[in-house]
């Protein structure tokens, strides 16, 4: 059987969004299964490996930390690239997407200069 046969039976809105097809969509679903098992949007971030590390120290907390290590591999690498088909179809998300990455290399070299 194929995977749009498949994704047939599947109700889901993944393929709803512009530049996300079946593959990735099939995958997405596969690797998270039960949606319901995840308490929030936070914790399935946290399941793929796609939040951010904290640093605290007293009062101090790092706003520049890296992409955990842990984490759903497959999972994230099927958001990564659906999020990198969404940029090329949609130009409002990648002119977000642009942006954000403007803001935050200059937030870096402002840190950095000090």
């Amino acid at each position: 059987m194929s995977i749009e046969e498949q994704m047939k039976a599947v109700p889901n809105t993944l393929t709803s969004v512009k530049g996300t097809g079946l593959v990735y969509a099939a995958g997405i679903i596969a690797e998270i299964g039960d949606i319901n098992r995840f308490k929030n949007q936070a914790a399935l971030a946290k399941f793929a490996g796609i939040c951010w590390s904290k640093y605290q120290s007293g009062k101090y907390t790092a706003d520049n930390t890296h992409l955990i290590a842990s984490g759903n591999r497959y999972l994230r690498y099927y958001f990564m690239e659906a999020a990198n088909k969404v940029r090329m179809h949609d130009t409002e998300f990648n002119a977000s997407m642009n942006l954000s990455t403007v803001r935050h290399s200059r937030q870096l070299l402002r840190e950095h200069s000090h």
